[in-house]
């Protein structure tokens, strides 16, 4: 089974409350790999790389149990379209950036 690739933006109150480590934790957790950063006023992007059903996973964990006081507004997650035979050299786990 070949990875999927996703870019993904999040919106709320989620910057200054541990947001970007609980996903850098969850996203180690299910074996997904990327970066998480924090984007513009009240948002953060991720970066992700894993099997389908793992990244599932993750983004219904990252929706549905943040940390105390998140509250997201917005999760729009968009697939990159990458051929498998290349190597976007996402590192081996996931890193809050």
């Amino acid at each position: 089974m070949h990875r999927k690739y996703y870019n993904v933006l999040v919106t709320g109150n989620v910057q200054d409350i541990g947001f970007r480590k609980f996903v850098e934790s969850t996203a180690n957790s299910y074996h997904v790999t990327g970066y998480v950063f924090n984007y513009q006023k009240d948002s953060v992007k991720m970066l992700c790389a894993g099997q389908v059903e793992l990244l599932n996973t993750f983004f219904d964990a990252v929706q549905t149990r943040p940390p105390q006081g998140t509250n997201i507004e917005q999760f729009i997650k968009t697939e990159i379209p990458i051929p498998e035979d290349i190597d976007l050299n996402v590192p081996d786990q996931f890193y809050n950036v």
